[in-house]
């Protein structure tokens, strides 16, 4: 279940209520916020994928790592029911933008992940 909706909602309105105290953090290939009472990090190594979203000290996402697809959280392309690259139908997503190393940095207050360009779909 994505509930990215919901992070994306609550980031907004903490980015709104401390936006000047918002210092991106490098550690390795994680890369986080830490601000008011939300803590967000983000692992480069597997598709950029959000590792780590606390509010008020609360773990909100799955981080048990049982598999590629199974914690954590990630933006695919949409909708699911157009990935027709893949041989299995429109599962798994596409490894190159949900499993494999993005590149990119920090800014003054922003993290700028990329992916390589998918082959199939051309996807980035």
């Amino acid at each position: 279940m994505k509930i990215i909706p919901l992070i994306l909602a609550t980031l907004a309105v903490s980015f709104m209520e401390v936006s000047a105290q918002i210092i991106p953090v490098k550690d390795g290939d994680l890369y986080s916020f830490d601000f008011a009472n939300v803590f967000f990090e983000v692992d480069a190594s597997v598709g950029a994928r959000i590792s780590s979203f606390e509010v008020n000290g609360t773990q909100v996402l799955s981080t048990t790592r049982s598999d590629n697809y199974s914690w954590g959280s990630t933006f695919w392309p949409s909708p699911q029911a157009d990935w027709t690259w893949s041989q299995w139908g429109n599962w798994p997503p596409p490894a190159i933008m949900d499993e494999q190393p993005y590149t990119g940095g920090i800014g003054d207050t922003t993290i700028i992940l990329t992916s390589a360009v998918d082959d199939g779909p051309g996807l980035q």
